[in-house]
């Protein structure tokens, strides 16, 4: 039983994530509708969205979610391609 109901729990999110994410009107609602989504799904305390540079990999964190217990943001920084796991990139 407890199985069912947490299969209905994440069905029900991503129903409620989907509905969301087609109401998108820019880029930037769907990076910050995203985050939001990721995070509450997975319960993840932190959720980061990077802009690679298709010349040297960099990236660039462009969207971020993160609770109370996350330090510090990210937002705004950019990270060598060195410092980002290839498959991340």
């Amino acid at each position: 039983v407890q199985q069912d109901e947490s299969d209905f729990f994440f069905h029900s999110k991503a129903r409620s994530s989907t509905n969301r994410l087609q109401l998108c009107n820019s880029y930037d609602t769907l990076k910050q509708i995203l985050v939001h989504e990721i995070a509450e799904i997975c319960n993840f305390d932190h959720v980061s969205i990077y802009k690679f540079d298709p010349i040297d990999h960099h990236g660039e964190v462009v969207a971020e979610r993160m609770n109370k217990f996350v330090p510090r943001s990210l937002l705004g920084l950019h990270f060598p391609a060195s410092d980002i796991p290839l498959r991340t990139r």
